[in-house]
């Protein structure tokens, strides 16, 4: 049992280590492109945040992880089946908790005059909101649905789909990818799988263990009988 479980920890860092270095080689060639046109405004002047900031970038990409890994592990052990809990309550709750505490952070970020708010404009920009709040609400409740089934670090690895996803984007767009994106896409995709089918033998196990130890139950209890 503790040559599988070592093998079992091998195989998950293994696999983890693929999806990270997956993501580091997207990383880099995003940060190695062409900057944008000093025309067009860029996220960080929107902001009103110096583009050069390594640290700070750094920092808040570790501490929406930590808050992430946090929340999702924190919901697998407190619920751990999705028989004990309501999907539609618990988003419920979810939606008016946000509406009554978020706003404020809003009406922050507008008085500073670091995100000012403004209504969209023309039906473009409206119909990008609603899908955006449809796609939002979906992927949300099949994320949560998904670590209730799964485990959070199934869920969170798979989330690194998304760079794959945005590929097949681009090139339905035209805009096709470095060999380099290409390759990091690959390895975020293998690790995936790896770490999937690792869960899914090591639930074929538990469930063999479990039957094996019934028959064997079974059996000492029949012999005593006799």
């Amino acid at each position: 049992m503790s040559s599988s479980s070592s093998h079992d920890i091998f195989l998950t860092g293994f696999s983890l280590s693929h999806s990270f270095v997956g993501v580091v080689l997207v990383s880099q060639s995003d940060y190695s492109s062409e900057p944008l046109p000093p025309s067009s405004p860029t996220p960080s002047s929107l902001l009103r945040i110096p583009s050069s900031a390594p640290l700070l970038g750094d920092f808040l990409a570790l501490a929406s992880a930590f808050f992430y890994g946090l929340y999702v592990t924190l919901l697998k052990v407190r619920v751990r089946s999705e028989s004990r809990m309501d999907m539609r309550l618990f988003f419920g709750f979810v939606g008016a908790i946000s509406i009554c505490t978020t706003w404020v952070v809003g009406v922050l970020l507008h008085v500073t005059g670091i995100e000012e708010f403004a209504w969209p404009t023309g039906r473009r920009q409206w119909v990008g909101v609603l899908l955006n709040m449809l796609i939002t609400l979906s992927s949300d409740y099949l994320y949560v649905l998904a670590m209730l089934k799964t485990t959070p670090l199934m869920v969170t690895v798979g989330l690194t789909l998304t760079i794959p996803c945005a590929l097949l984007g681009d090139a339905f767009l035209g805009t096709y990818a470095s060999l380099q994106v290409v390759g990091g896409a690959m390895l975020v995709i293998l690790a995936f799988f790896a770490i999937g089918l690792e869960d899914t033998g090591s639930e074929w196990l538990r469930k063999l263990s479990i039957v094996i130890g019934g028959r064997k139950n079974a059996d000492v209890l029949g012999s005593a009988n006799v």
